[in-house]
């Protein structure tokens, strides 16, 4: 599952875990150590590939460098779609519930923050990122799935639930 900063990808994700009940994996909680320290690349990547070569998953997160291992071995992928206003929104929302705090799609001894750097990250997503993401999506033979609100987000879980 990808998409902006505040789409609400976990959140999704922890909906379809439930209800699949497959394993969820943040990579926000494989990436960040305590105090905000990033894991290097190589254990990054040795975390990561452990959990695609497990049979079934759920992975919340963008982290583009590691997109492609991650679609080799997907059965489908995910993309919140959504409009940089509603994603901003998500991510101040999340920033006072959560404030000084750990949330819990994110390790442990990093408590929610939110600086220029982030934000405009967000903002700029759709602009920066979008096109390449839809462009590598054409060639995938799993499907895709494109959520651009959070209704749909909501309906399509409600459509597995009354699916199952």
């Amino acid at each position: 599952m990808v998409g902006n900063g505040g789409s609400g990808k976990s959140t999704l994700a922890q909906g379809l875990s439930l209800r699949l009940k497959l394993p969820l994996v943040h990579l926000d909680r494989i990436f960040w150590q305590p105090g905000w320290k990033s894991i290097n690349p190589e254990n990054f990547d040795e975390c990561l590939f452990k959990v695609i070569n497990g049979e079934s998953w759920i992975i919340d997160g963008n982290y583009t460098r590691t997109l492609e291992p991650r679609l080799s071995r997907s059965q489908a992928v995910i993309f919140l779609d959504m409009p940089r206003a509603v994603c901003l929104a998500g991510v101040l929302t999340r920033y006072f519930r959560f404030r000084g705090r750990g949330r819990p799609d994110m390790s442990p001894g990093c408590p929610e923050k939110v600086d220029g750097e982030f934000l405009r990250w967000v903002w700029n997503f759709n602009r920066n990122h979008r096109a390449a993401y839809l462009e590598r999506f054409r060639s995938l033979d799993q499907p895709v799935v494109i959520l651009r609100s959070r209704k749909a987000a909501a309906r399509f879980l409600a459509g597995l639930e009354s699916a199952a």
